[in-house]
């Protein structure tokens, strides 16, 4: 029965990475004032490990301007590319951190 769960998991590891592939096609990047106005509103609203639906929200209307907005959809996916690019950045730090200190 482990064979099957750890295939469940990664098969549908594999179809969210593909929903989030094909929903990228739609979305155009940040640019550096929006990415600005992101972080802002992450650090206003997102205190959390985990964010709800609101806090999302809040933070996609931080992010909007008149002449750009935003919806929900785009701006969870830049928060989940930032905080993948973050992780590649802080955990080999972090690692090296560690055997410095062994």
């Amino acid at each position: 029965h482990q064979g099957k769960n750890e295939k469940g998991r990664k098969n549908g590891g594999t179809q969210i990475y593909n929903m989030a592939m094909a929903a990228t096609e739609h979305f155009r990047a940040f640019d550096d004032d929006e990415h600005q106005r992101f972080l802002e509103g992450l650090q206003k609203f997102g205190a959390k490990t985990r964010l709800s639906g609101r806090e999302w929200q809040q933070i996609a209307t931080a992010v909007s301007t008149p002449t750009s907005v935003r919806n929900v959809d785009e701006v969870k996916l830049h928060g989940y590319r930032y905080f993948a690019a973050l992780q590649a950045v802080v955990a080999p730090q972090v690692v090296g951190s560690v055997h410095q200190q062994l």
